[in-house]
C-alpha cells in the first residue's frame, strides 16, 4: 500500500504490521484464561475488520468507475460473484 493518508488506510496498515509481528509467535506459554479471552478478542477484532472491509468495498464502487469490485476480487483471489455479494451485504447492512 502506498503511504496511507486516510485514517482507515493508516489504521489498516498498522493492524497488518502488528499482525505480521506476531504471525509466527509461539502461544505455548499462554495460560487457559488468557487463551480464552484472547480467542474472544480475536473474534471481536475479526468482526470489526469485516465491517470496515464491507464499508470500504461499498464505497469503492461509489468512487471508482473502473469496476473496483472485480479488481478487489482478483487481487484477493475470490470470485467476482463473492466480492459483489459482499458489497450487496454491505449496502443491505447500511440500509438496515
Amino acid at each position: 500500500m502506498a503511504t496511507p493518508t486516510h485514517r482507515v488506510s493508516a489504521a489498516t496498515a498498522q493492524m497488518r504490521a502488528v499482525a505480521d509481528s506476531v504471525a509466527d509467535a509461539s502461544v505455548w506459554s499462554m495460560g487457559a484464561d488468557e487463551c480464552r479471552s484472547t480467542l474472544v478478542e480475536l473474534t471481536r477484532l475479526k468482526a470489526q475488520v469485516a465491517a470496515i472491509e464491507l464499508r470500504v468495498a461499498a464505497h469503492a464502487e461509489e468512487v471508482d468507475a473502473n469496476d473496483p469490485v472485480a479488481a478487489w476480487a482478483h487481487a484477493t483471489r475470490q470470485t467476482t460473484k463473492a466480492a459483489r455479494g459482499q458489497v450487496k451485504l454491505a449496502r443491505a447492512l447500511d440500509a438496515h
